[in-house]
């Protein structure tokens, strides 16, 4: 028994050992599977803000070139009519370029703070995912703060070398000049107004595709990263089984072996009995010395009459 708990001790040692080398394995690889996760998702959170920020550029070129053109067709008009075809048409213009000026506006307002709200995903993901692990693993917060960092920075400098200048129209840079007639300038405005009027659809599309874009993205990538979180328990687990099946066998085998001297002891001392029982006959000899008693009272009621014959 003292040996089988020697060796118990001893098995557990070497199975402790190695189970600290998996872990520390699993948590390297863990590191190198976070930071790649987040150099993706910092690339991807990146390049929806700098989908954002060319929406507003364009969209200011849009609103500038076209803000030039009616200031210039204003001019031009040197009636100071507060109605008509080229008043009616000129109002229609300034319209269109106060609505899309308020989604200019908000985009520059929003999009630090969308960009903001995708880098907080991105690092939810990679929180959640080091829970799970660090289960199995222990303390991952060191990892998980290395990946965080790098997520931002990733983002943040891809920002910085991707400033790209706003693209102007310049097929409305054109001014309008005092020969044109009308009709023409009536037209050109309700041009300018329908111009403006789909450039602000087109921006707000283009948001609306760039944040869907990025959830998906986001998305895909803490699936991926799931996935490889469990298959990584799923090793260690395996690991841990083998360890302790290496540590059970050799126990088995010495368990067994006490258990076969013990069973052979009860074996023995189940045979004693039956020997015994054996010479037992011999013992319950001494019983028949019950029957001279017998004679003996016998004798003894033939004892008075042979006194009566005395007295006859």
């Amino acid at each position: 028994l003292g040996g089988i708990l020697q060796a118990a001790q001893l098995g557990l040692k070497r199975a402790e050992k190695q189970q600290e080398k998996a872990v520390q394995k699993v948590r390297q690889q863990a590191q190198d599977l976070f930071s790649s996760e987040a150099q993706s998702m910092g690339e991807a959170v990146g390049q929806y803000s700098k989908q954002l920020q060319r929406v507003a550029q364009d969209l200011e070129a849009v609103v500038n070139s076209s803000q030039k053109l009616l200031d210039a067709a204003a001019a031009a008009d040197h009636s100071n009519a507060w109605a008509g075809p080229e008043a009616e048409s000129r109002s229609k213009v300034s319209t269109q370029l106060l609505v899309a000026g308020r989604l200019l506006r908000s985009a520059k307002r929003q999009r630090e703070v969308l960009v903001r709200n995708a880098q907080r995903s991105a690092e939810l993901s990679l929180e959640d995912n080091a829970d799970v692990l660090s289960r199995r693993v222990g303390d991952m917060s060191t990892v998980v703060d290395q990946a965080k960092t790098y997520l931002k920075d990733i983002i943040e400098n891809r920002e910085a070398r991707e400033v790209a200048p706003g693209k102007a129209s310049s097929s409305n840079g054109t001014v309008t000049n005092s020969t044109q007639s009308k009709a023409d300038v009536v037209s050109r405005m309700k041009a300018l107004a329908a111009y403006v009027k789909s450039a602000k659809a087109e921006g707000q599309a283009r948001m609306d595709a760039a944040g869907q874009n990025i959830t998906t993205n986001i998305a895909k990538a803490d699936k991926e990263l799931a996935a490889n979180v469990k298959d990584m328990i799923a090793h260690l687990m395996a690991s841990e089984q083998v360890a302790l099946n290496g540590l059970q066998a050799p126990l088995k085998t010495k368990v067994e072996k006490l258990r076969g001297s013990t069973n052979a002891k009860k074996q023995k001392a189940e045979k004693t009995p039956t020997t015994k029982s054996a010479t037992a006959p011999a013992a319950s000899a001494p019983k028949q010395a019950s029957k001279p008693s017998t004679k003996l009272t016998s004798k003894v009621e033939k004892m008075p009459k042979q006194s009566q014959e005395v007295k006859h």
